[in-house]
């Protein structure tokens, strides 16, 4: 028993100067924020086109994280097609919201209307080693959720 609490104490300890440190709070550059829309816009310039699967692999196929994983990949683009069919093809998007951490992570949410209902699109995105790289590409109807 006292080696437990011992070695909890320990942890909660060396922990502590950590957990006081405030979070990184930096903008990205000019040049990141280019890099970010090269990334990002052409997603919603294709689902307006009606092209899912290009908006799909044109976003997520530029990530080593999907390399090979075709089925989900498709799985994704089969779920928008079928969410066009049923609220028909998206007419605009609208960028809504924005959440970053540390300039290195950003979440984008963007509102958009299809002809009888609206989506809600999230896109993450993370500054690697390599540079910004898709993380994520998610939506769903909820949105008056929040991001």
């Amino acid at each position: 028993m006292v080696r437990v609490f011992l070695g909890a104490l320990c942890l909660v300890t060396s922990c502590a100067g950590f957990a006081q440190q405030k979070p990184v709070s930096a903008a990205v550059s000019d040049a990141d924020a280019v890099t970010i829309a090269e990334l990002v816009d052409p997603i919603f310039q294709l689902l307006k086109a009606g092209d899912a699967k290009g908006a799909v692999n044109g976003f997520l196929g530029k990530s080593l994280l999907f390399s090979g994983r075709n089925a989900e990949l498709e799985n994704l683009v089969s779920q928008i097609e079928t969410t066009n069919r049923i609220y028909g093809p998206i007419s605009n998007c609208v960028f809504a919201e924005l959440e970053e951490r540390g300039g290195v992570v950003q979440q984008r949410l963007y509102l958009c209307q299809h002809r009888d209902y609206l989506t809600r699109w999230k896109v993450t995105i993370g500054k690697s080693a390599l540079g910004w790289v898709p993380m994520s590409l998610l939506f769903d109807d909820q949105v008056m959720s929040e991001l």
